[in-house]
């Protein structure tokens, strides 16, 4: 019987030994393969920032709860004021119940941290009485509106601030618009040439939530107009739907 016919596989027969190391080095080059392709794709991925998992369960924050654009607390520091917002636990937004825009409040959850941006899942809020001091100091007015143009992605804060890897570009698409439809506040990340972040929440030229507006847009370069205010630490974007431009 020749070498050709002793390696011709038959189902019912065992391998042959020219073909079982003819597989074994086939399985080697295409797991080889594989590996490489993973890591490969894993590096044209940016960097996915600080927090990927919760920082852990926050004992109690107090501040002032605010419903818009999107609800969120307002809480005292050393420095002034800071802004945490509030997203819930699944695919929306948090889940406030009878609360008031401007009462003071006490929550606690998970908080989510990206590059000093903030953000509370899955919020527990009761009524808390604040003393005149932290209102005082929550009162600060910031600079002022002033018309910007920006160019960055659109994504959900929720998934790109630690719940989801990787939580922008095209393979988070779908993710993000279920998250954004479902209420979770959108921002706009801009990066400067050294690529340091710049969170700009998305609103309404009112001053409302403008989830449904931006969906299509979702996980795309942009370029943005808009009405810039920064109010406790954080940027909001007014903007018209019309003045969002795919680049």
């Amino acid at each position: 019987m020749s070498h050709r016919e002793k390696d011709f596989f038959v189902g019912y027969l065992p391998m042959s030994p020219g073909l079982r190391r003819s597989t074994a080095v086939l399985a080697a080059v295409l797991c080889t393969i594989v590996l490489l392709a993973g890591v490969g794709w894993s590096m044209l991925h940016g960097d996915p920032g600080e927090s990927l998992e919760p920082i852990g369960d926050q004992p109690e924050i107090r501040g002032v709860f605010r419903a818009r654009p999107y609800p969120h607390v307002v809480q005292a520091t050393a420095t002034g004021s800071s802004t945490l917002l509030l997203v819930g636990s699944g695919k929306g937004g948090a889940r406030i119940g009878e609360l008031d825009d401007g009462q003071g409040v006490r929550v606690s959850g998970t908080l989510l941290t990206r590059d000093g941006t903030r953000i509370v899942e899955g919020p527990d809020l009761a009524p808390a009485e604040l003393s005149p001091e932290i209102r005082d100091s929550l009162t600060v007015s910031g600079p002022e509106p002033r018309a910007v143009t920006l160019t960055g992605e659109i994504v959900d804060s929720k998934c790109y601030f630690g719940r989801m890897r990787p939580g922008g570009g095209r393979v988070h698409r779908a993710c993000a618009q279920i998250c954004i439809e479902g209420g979770v506040p959108p921002i706009l990340v801009v990066r400067n040439a050294d690529g340091q972040e710049q969170h700009v929440v998305l609103a309404s030229e009112d001053g409302g939530p403008c989830n449904e507006d931006v969906l299509p847009f979702v996980a795309e370069p942009v370029r943005v107009r808009g009405t810039l205010h920064r109010v406790s630490g954080l940027d909001w974007l007014w903007i018209d739907p019309a003045d969002i431009e795919r680049l």
